[in-house]
């Protein structure tokens, strides 16, 4: 976290960065005064390492809260549960929602930038592969072909966030998400100009009206559409994702959230 707030914020900037940190004994905390070009300005660094479920420093750890961060999950073990509840929708839709998350926790590994521990390079790039899944299959793309598309828009999506988060103002909008928008937009735009008759996944209204258990489920049915999945046990095993809580230890809060999201489905 860096900031061009006076010396005399300092204080707050130190509050900030411990916030962050969670009191973590892990989360070693520096604050200077700027250097060259940052005069007067207040330099914070934080590197928040939270006690979760699986070492930080295990690649697949790493992938798996990518596919967590996606609504908001920090613990590797919220991640495999969450790509569980994909599986069991739909297998590959998980497996190139795993492949995008591991292809931009790599290239953040690779290239030094901070927040692959926390799995924040990932999220974006499991949406690429779930909504690539789902879109193009329409244009004729075989599974190899998808998979390095994929891995081409996971890769785009990192980049394109990495930039943003540099020059974009924090605060004013989601940085990190935008390269998913960015990406899936561009994509379905240039593919639609490229081939027209393809289209996309053709939507039709139902046959019938839904049973009262279509109706009853469908609350978890539109908790499972956030990763583009139409599966009512998805929806509950991503709410029960929510409500583990870190190192599967639930608490209000946790529960509290799960509650919430089932709430808002079921009001939508």
């Amino acid at each position: 976290l860096e900031s061009d707030a006076a010396p005399t914020d300092s204080r707050g900037v130190s509050a900030l960065c411990t916030a962050m940190a969670g009191g973590s004994a892990r989360a070693p905390l520096s604050i200077g005064q700027g250097g060259a070009g940052e005069p007067g300005g207040v330099r914070c660094q934080c590197s928040v390492a939270p006690n979760l479920g699986l070492p930080t420093s295990t690649p697949l750890s790493q992938i798996l809260r990518g596919c967590g961060q996606v609504i908001f999950l920090e613990d590797a073990m919220q991640g495999l549960l969450v790509l569980l509840a994909l599986a069991w929708a739909d297998p590959m839709l998980a497996a190139y929602g795993l492949l995008g998350s591991a292809v931009a926790t790599l290239l953040s590994c690779i290239t030094g930038h901070g927040g692959a521990d926390l799995g924040l390079h990932g999220y974006n790039s499991v949406l690429i592969g779930c909504a690539f899944s789902i879109f193009f299959p329409s244009h004729g793309l075989s599974d190899p072909e998808m998979a390095i598309t994929i891995a081409l828009g996971a890769a785009a999506a990192w980049a394109a966030g990495c930039v943003l988060a540099c020059i974009y103002p924090v605060g004013l909008g989601p940085q990190w998400t935008y390269g998913f928008n960015i990406v899936v937009i561009g994509s379905l735009w240039y593919a639609q100009r490229a081939r027209p008759s393809a289209g996309g996944p053709a939507l039709s209204p139902p046959s019938s009206p839904p049973t009262d258990m279509e109706m009853l489920l469908s609350p978890l049915t539109g908790v499972s559409q956030i990763f583009l999945v139409n599966d009512a046990i998805s929806g509950f095993v991503l709410l029960c994702a929510i409500g583990m809580g870190v190192g599967g230890r639930p608490d209000r809060s946790t529960l509290g959230s799960a509650a919430y999201a089932l709430s808002g489905s079921a009001i939508g």
